[in-house]
C-alpha cells in the first residue's frame, strides 16, 4: 500500500503582529475572511509552475487586488480590505499568497493515484517558499486597474457603514 501523503496546512492562523503591515486588525480580519470564503471554492488543478500559482491566486482572491500600471501610484498594489481600496505595501498581497500556496494540497482530493498526489503536495511546500510567493504576486500583476476608475463617480461618497449618493 502506499504511505499516507501528509503535510501540516494550517492557514487558519494569520499573523497579528506583521512588522511591514501598516494596517488596522479590521483590515487583518477582513483578510481571514477573504481566506475562509477562497477555502469554499472548489480546487482548481493549474500546471506546477509560477504562473500556474500566479492563476491559482487570482482564481481564489483576484476580485480582491489589483495592480495599479498607470499615473503617479504605478507599480503599487491596492487591496480591498472589506470597505475599500487601499494602498498595499504589498502585506497584504503575501498573506493572500501564501494561503493560496497552503490551499494546493485542495487540488490532490480528487485523485487516487498516490504519485500525482505526492506531486501535488510537493509542489505546495515548494510553493511555499519566498522565491514561489513573490513569483506568484509578481506575476499576478496582470490583474491590474487604473485608479481613475476607483473614484469615477465624484457624486458618490464613501463612509464607514455605507455610502452617500450627493
Amino acid at each position: 500500500s502506499a504511505p499516507e501523503l501528509a503535510i501540516d496546512i494550517d492557514i487558519d492562523e494569520i499573523p497579528r503582529e506583521i512588522p511591514t503591515l501598516p494596517t488596522s486588525p479590521e483590515s487583518l480580519n477582513f483578510m481571514q475572511q477573504l481566506i475562509a470564503e477562497a477555502k469554499k471554492k472548489p480546487a482548481l488543478l493549474k500546471s506546477f509552475t509560477d504562473v500556474g500559482n500566479a492563476e491559482r491566486l487570482t482564481y481564489r482572491f483576484g476580485e480582491n487586488i489589483r495592480y495599479v500600471w498607470m499615473g503617479q501610484r504605478k507599480g503599487k498594489w491596492v487591496t480591498w480590505d472589506g470597505k475599500r481600496w487601499r494602498f498595499d505595501d504589498g502585506a497584504h498581497l503575501i498573506l493572500l499568497s501564501i494561503a493560496s500556496a497552503k490551499m494546493i494540497p485542495d487540488e490532490a482530493a480528487d485523485f487516487d493515484d498516490a504519485k500525482f498526489r505526492a506531486a501535488i503536495l510537493n509542489w505546495s511546500k515548494a510553493s511555499q517558499s519566498e522565491g514561489k510567493i513573490n513569483s506568484a504576486s509578481s506575476l499576478a500583476r496582470v490583474h491590474k486597474i487604473d485608479l481613475s476608475t476607483l473614484d469615477a463617480n465624484p457624486w458618490l461618497f464613501n463612509l464607514q457603514n455605507g455610502t452617500i449618493d450627493l
